[in-house]
């Protein structure tokens, strides 16, 4: 069973108070396509972001896109270890742990 991240209770940002319903919801905004997002720490300290469609079939963002929506779930999870893959759900606003890497 995959692990579920506690976010902050409250992160300010320019846009307002960050909750993971409010993250989802921007992300959703910047990459309509986007159902949910796995980010880890790659290589030379760099986020890995793999977005997923609803059917489950991984796309390419444009790397700012990308870079974008790797800060705002990152920050809203301060204390997670993003060397292990985690998966943000853009549905239900939840972040888990992914005990598979198929990157």
């Amino acid at each position: 069973m995959p692990e579920e991240a506690s976010p902050v209770s409250a992160v300010p940002s320019a846009r307002g108070t960050r909750t993971p319903e409010a993250v989802a919801e921007f992300v959703r905004e910047i990459a309509p396509k986007v159902s949910r997002v796995r980010i880890s720490i790659c290589a030379k300290g760099a986020y890995c972001v793999t977005p997923f469609r609803a059917s489950g079939v991984p796309f390419v963002l444009p790397r700012s896109t990308a870079i974008t929506v790797a800060h705002w779930v990152t920050r809203l999870y301060p204390d997670v270890d993003w060397r292990t893959p985690h998966t943000f759900d853009l549905h239900h606003g939840n972040l888990v742990t992914d005990f598979r890497d198929d990157r």
